[in-house]
């Protein structure tokens, strides 16, 4: 928690939350309501009140919320590590990271689509290809 956490501070709150709401029996009956709906329960959590009327659980709801999020494993992230590997070879070293990323949109698009002949030929795609041109000589202008 302390990598991922900005202050100390925020970190020392979420603990201090997640023991009253480790021992709140008031959520025993709460738990079961919502077996099957994660995201109600914690919306319901995340509005619980104390007896000031403040948020009970604010900040352990904020990081119950974000976890979902959280990649279970490391194969998107290698699998992006390969794909880099092949684009960038010995001959092509010195692209710089827009360029990469810029190769890896199409590459990903082509993918979607099946092919490069299935990607639809919208006016908005004939507008980018027409000031391509002019949008590369303002980047170098701007460089």
């Amino acid at each position: 928690m302390r990598k991922v956490t900005k202050t100390d501070q925020l970190c020392d709150t979420v603990c201090s939350e997640w023991l009253l709401y480790a021992s709140d029996s008031a959520l025993d009956s709460t738990t079961a309501k919502f077996s099957n709906d994660i995201c109600a329960y914690w919306v319901h959590v995340s509005n619980m009140v104390d007896t000031v009327g403040e948020k009970k659980y604010q900040h352990v709801s904020f990081v119950a919320k974000a976890a979902p999020t959280l990649s279970h494993s490391n194969a998107s992230p290698e699998r992006g590590f390969s794909v880099n590997n092949a684009l960038v070879t010995t001959d092509r070293g010195s692209l710089s990271e827009r360029s990469i990323v810029t190769v890896r949109v199409v590459k990903e698009a082509v993918h979607v689509f099946g092919s490069c002949t299935k990607v639809p030929i919208t006016k908005d795609l004939i507008h980018s290809v027409r000031h391509a041109h002019s949008e590369y000589a303002l980047f170098l202008e701007n460089e």
